[in-house]
């Protein structure tokens, strides 16, 4: 089970909700169609604590308003990618809680994720965040990891708001874009792209 980039604070794993849905092709990630999702070798694998939306399909994909393209230099951490179509998501979206590369993922082809209920506390390592974050809103963008594989993670409003490229969900700290989702609060940052998340979803 999953541990390497989140631990679950309060309840435990077993008091919550999980779905396994087979997971769309990367479509919004650098325009595939075609990637193998669950392919730990894949040049963009689907990794644990990522966020997922749920398509018209029925299945999990990384959400996004449109192909996100953008680079940014090669880096250390998980940052947002300042890309115009990665926009915050619109729709509710639930945590991957798998490792990467289970072998028995790569069979299904079904990402195993967290529906709920709401009120769990987790850490993070799947988060764009800063000291000073403590009780803001967390929305889900394209991010680049530190290995430079795109992945759909948790961004802080203030590193939202910083990343000029993208489209965040609340410009210049006062006015907001309606119809954005949200997966809850930050209650503790532990360091850089590490903190503890109060899931209480909701849309701005």
């Amino acid at each position: 089970m999953a541990g390497t980039f989140v631990t679950l604070v309060n309840p435990g794993y077993s008091a919550l909700f999980t779905r396994d849905l087979s997971a769309a092709s990367t479509v919004n990630v650098e325009g595939s169609t075609s990637m193998n999702l669950f392919d730990p070798d894949s040049a963009h694998p689907l990794q644990e604590g990522e966020w997922l939306q749920i398509n018209s399909a029925y299945k999990f994909q990384r959400p996004a308003g449109g192909d996100v393209t953008g680079t940014i230099a090669v880096t250390t951490i998980l940052k947002i990618v300042e890309d115009a179509q990665n926009t915050a998501s619109l729709s509710h979206c639930s945590m991957n809680f798998q490792e990467r590369g289970r072998y028995d993922s790569q069979v299904t082809k079904k990402a195993h994720c967290i529906v709920g209920p709401g009120n769990f506390e987790f850490r993070t390592k799947m988060i764009v965040c800063a000291a000073g974050d403590e009780g803001e809103k967390v929305f889900v963008y394209i991010c680049q990891d530190s290995s430079n594989r795109l992945v759909s993670a948790l961004v802080s409003a203030s590193a939202a708001i910083a990343a000029v490229t993208a489209l965040p969900p609340v410009v210049g700290g006062a006015t907001t874009t309606d119809g954005s989702w949200y997966a809850g609060v930050i209650t503790r940052i532990h360091g850089t792209n590490d903190a503890t998340v109060l899931f209480q979803p909701g849309f701005l």
